[in-house]
């Protein structure tokens, strides 16, 4: 019967700490942010909240078992109760990240999520030495029962066990650490994208109105204009891709490798015109249009620096 009260305080300590996740993320952001978050990361919860229940149901175990001897052993058990209370906070740690940028810590807030998994990895093994240091205690004190199965279990040295668990937590964990704050300082390393939101040129000559916008302009990546066609004279029925080049500074000429829009004829059509990227030297683009209701050249030009 005391056996099921451990049992039932470690589902306690598991659903409790659930609870504060949830709670967390939904203070933070909304309930369904929440269930988001969980359904994304179940695998890490799942090995967090196990091993913070387990602690919680041999917390409960110990405390009971040791009562009942004289002196006890309250230190070991506190150290213990430690242990797996910084399990919980290491934990949740990563989650501090829904929290601060509404507190303006935002700075504290990236770092946070930056090394996220680390923290995890953190919250994870604190839970797994939590555990080792009540197993020694266990074995010291003789707190099993003489079973096959708990015999079996505590024919180990559990002090060994537990020096080995300490150090492996030290090592993954530092290790992952460094792993991300070289992944960051990669990341860092790497020069930002240039990207260019330039502005609508309009062309209205000889009753043909011309609307021409480049779409997030990058450097060496394919160029691509919305264009917008109108008139009330007559139709427009041409081939723009065939009657359209662009140009930069360095004079090179490319030729469009595509346009998807309106099919030529009617009064109005839309569409994008797609040409070759152009070099990160170039100082400006020109996109030229020949030859639409006799007139010969309709030009549009972007500066980029």
């Amino acid at each position: 019967m005391r056996n099921r009260i451990s049992v039932m305080i470690g589902f306690g300590g598991a659903a409790g700490l659930l609870a504060v996740y949830i709670t967390v993320l939904s203070l933070a952001e909304s309930f369904n942010h929440a269930v988001g978050q969980l359904l994304d990361m179940w695998y890490w919860i799942l090995l967090l909240i196990t091993g913070f229940g387990i602690q919680a149901g041999l917390y409960s175990f110990i405390r009971r078992k040791l009562r009942t001897r004289p002196g006890g052993s309250t230190a070991e058990l506190a150290a213990s109760g430690g242990v797996s209370a910084g399990a919980m906070i290491a934990c949740c740690a990563h989650h501090i990240t829904d929290v601060l940028p509404l507190l303006g810590v935002s700075a504290a807030a990236l770092f946070l999520t930056e090394y996220q998994v680390p923290f995890i990895l953190l919250g994870i093994f604190s839970n797994i030495v939590g555990i080792t240091m009540m197993l020694v205690m266990i074995q010291k004190h003789n707190l099993y029962p003489s079973r096959l199965l708990h015999n079996y279990l505590f024919s180990f040295n559990m002090r060994k066990i537990r020096g080995i668990t300490v150090l492996s937590a030290v090592l993954v964990t530092g290790f992952s650490f460094f792993l991300v704050s070289r992944q960051a300082d990669r990341a860092e390393s790497v020069p930002e994208r240039m990207i260019f939101n330039l502005e609508t040129i309009v062309n209205d000559e000889n009753f043909v109105t011309i609307e021409v916008k480049p779409l997030n302009l990058e450097f060496n990546e394919p160029v691509r204009f919305q264009v917008k066609m109108n008139t009330h004279q007559g139709d427009l029925g041409f081939d723009l891709a065939a009657i359209s080049i662009l140009e930069d500074d360095k004079g090179r000429i490319l030729k469009p490798v595509s346009w998807e829009g309106s099919p030529p004829g009617g009064h109005h059509r839309a569409g994008v015109l797609t040409f070759p990227g152009v070099d990160e030297q170039s100082k400006w683009i020109k996109l030229t249009i020949r030859e639409i209701y006799e007139v010969p050249k309709r030009i549009f030009i972007w500066n980029l620096i």
